[in-house]
């Protein structure tokens, strides 16, 4: 472990070489290191740095926490594990479902534990004895400690109490951190719904919640908030000394909700917006309110930035003025360095195909989905590897299983998705599988066989239909750059799924004209690895 370097210290660029994690630099790997540290030496303090798949950008942000004192967090939990492997010396730091209960040798540290159970409960050397105490104590001293986005923001909620935590540092990087605002919005929403509340909570405020409209004004976000918070203090004052395992669950939902309800009357000041949501199913009535703010920027501060003094925020999608804007830091615009780095994969081991039939957006989907699906019919006939469809929604990927009576076609829905996926993976490449994916345009690794091409069906625009805060946005606010550039994020993200190496070859179909619209009116901030394949794209047949 090499030696902590002190906040405004000069970095040492030979240091950081030094601790580069493998014997041999891949190609612009060692020029970016060096541009890094001198952007830190100069005193930038925010490095966003753009590569694509393939760079190894992983390694390159290991060099910096090895020469300083660090978090390593990603939003993505297959990141995690995958740096957990590679990189050992990263300290590992789960949630408590992820650990077995030392006490009573079964059961998880988030549900069966006694001490859960039992607030009166005294684990004794739990420091030494639970497991995951044992890897958050390791994780606390160590050089860098590795987690997932959720659990270091949650995290740094315990900074006023007397539980150890992790406290501040000189160095926080965030791997695939494109989407950090979306993440940011994710914890702070409140969701009031069966899943997040109480059984009985729910049944309190579910009338309530019936009557009231669409979109919800200020003062009926408030009643709301206060009415079910206040059922949730009395449903914990109900409960017993001892609890158990489904009391247990059942106290957290309401623990967190109350929690989400303190940050919202903090934060007051923001711009929320709350809808609500129904649906009506053969057994009844599902129905939800979402409150959330429309903004990330005013928490970014408090939930990240206030935790080190230098970032390193790395992805094949980071789009410089609209990160610096939505994550809070324009008052800090010149202390933020952007870098990228150019792709050394062949543009004909990963060619765009021009398959487009026109859109298929709502008010264009029955004319041009007949044509669409035989678009993908006539794809399957050429490629006979496995491969995956990127069809966006539920609907869409239905559409296509009632259109196209194909064997090879894998469907899943949201229960099944993880087992469909091992089962898609786990399949011989001349079994020319191919997966209708509904939201897995990240954090696959479709290196090698695994996926010879790709099909962006549908365009995958964020949905002001049903988000409020995106309707908010984009219909009332006119923030049509933002939305434009949500979506390509997702365009991008899927792009780099299958061509993993220089050896990889995979072509990526696109069927849905209004992807073309949306890289054309924005393609001065394409990246340039993008914007080259982009540029080479061929029409299909």
């Amino acid at each position: 472990m090499t030696t902590q370097i002190k906040t405004n210290q000069s970095l040492d660029i030979r240091d950081v070489l030094k601790s580069f994690p493998f014997p041999e630099f891949r190609r612009f790997q060692k020029e970016t290191i060096e541009e890094i540290a001198q952007a830190f030496n100069s005193g930038y303090r925010w490095i966003l740095l753009e590569t694509p798949t393939g760079f190894g950008k992983s390694p390159v942000n290991v060099a910096f926490c090895r020469a300083l004192h660090s978090f390593y967090i990603t939003p993505q939990n297959i990141l995690i594990d995958q740096l957990n492997r590679d990189f050992p010396d990263l300290a590992l730091i789960k949630g408590r479902e992820h650990y077995n209960c030392a006490e009573i040798l079964r059961g998880n540290c988030a549900e069966n534990a006694p001490c859960k159970q039992n607030s009166e409960y005294i684990c004794h050397n739990k420091y030494v004895r639970c497991p995951y105490w044992i890897a958050k104590i390791r994780a606390i001293e160590a050089q860098t400690a590795l987690t997932n986005f959720a659990y270091f923001v949650g995290e740094g909620l315990l900074h006023d109490t007397n539980v150890p935590h992790f406290g501040d540092r000189e160095l926080l990087v965030i791997d695939e951190g494109h989407n950090i605002d979306q993440h940011i919005l994710d914890h702070i929403s409140i969701t009031v719904e069966s899943r997040t509340l109480p059984y009985s909570v729910f049944q309190s405020i579910k009338k309530k919640l019936a009557t009231m409209p669409e979109r919800l004004t200020s003062e009926q976000i408030d009643e709301l908030l206060n009415d079910t918070a206040l059922h949730c203090k009395r449903f914990l004052d109900s409960l017993p000394d001892i609890l158990s395992r489904e009391q247990v669950r059942e106290k957290e939902k309401a623990l967190k909700f109350r929690q989400k309800v303190e940050n919202y009357w903090k934060n007051h000041d923001a711009e929320w917006v709350g809808q609500t949501n129904e649906k009506i199913y053969k057994k009844g009535i599902w129905i939800e309110a979402k409150i959330q703010p429309i903004y990330a920027r005013g928490f970014t501060y408090n939930h990240l930035w206030k935790r080190a003094n230098r970032f390193i925020i790395s992805s094949a999608t980071i789009f410089m003025h609209d990160f610096v804007k939505e994550c809070g830091l324009a008052e800090h615009a010149d202390e933020v360095c952007y870098t990228h780095t150019l792709s050394t994969f062949p543009i004909r081991n990963r060619m765009i195909i021009n398959a487009a039939v026109g859109s298929l957006s709502w008010n264009k989907k029955e004319e041009n989905l007949p044509t669409a699906l035989g678009a993908i019919s006539k794809i399957l006939d050429v490629e006979k590897g496995k491969g995956i469809i990127h069809a966006h929604s539920y609907g869409f990927a239905e559409a296509i299983k009632n259109g196209i009576p194909n064997p090879r076609l894998m469907f899943h829905i949201s229960k099944d998705r993880d087992d469909v996926l091992n089962d898609f993976l786990e399949a011989l490449p001349e079994s020319g599988k191919v997966l209708v994916s509904v939201a897995m345009t990240e954090g696959l690794d479709l290196k090698g066989d695994l996926a010879t091409f790709q099909i962006m069906f549908k365009c995958p625009f964020p949905n002001y239909r049903e988000d409020l805060r995106v309707y908010r946005r984009l219909k009332e606010l006119k923030h049509n750059k933002w939305y434009g550039i949500q979506t390509l994020k997702t365009i991008i993200q899927a792009y780099g799924r299958a061509v993993r190496s220089p050896t990889d070859v995979a072509k990526f179909y696109v069927i849905d004209d209004d992807v073309n619209r949306v890289c054309k009116r924005w393609y001065s901030q394409l990246p340039q690895f993008f914007r080259e394949a982009y540029n080479a794209r061929e029409r299909f047949l």
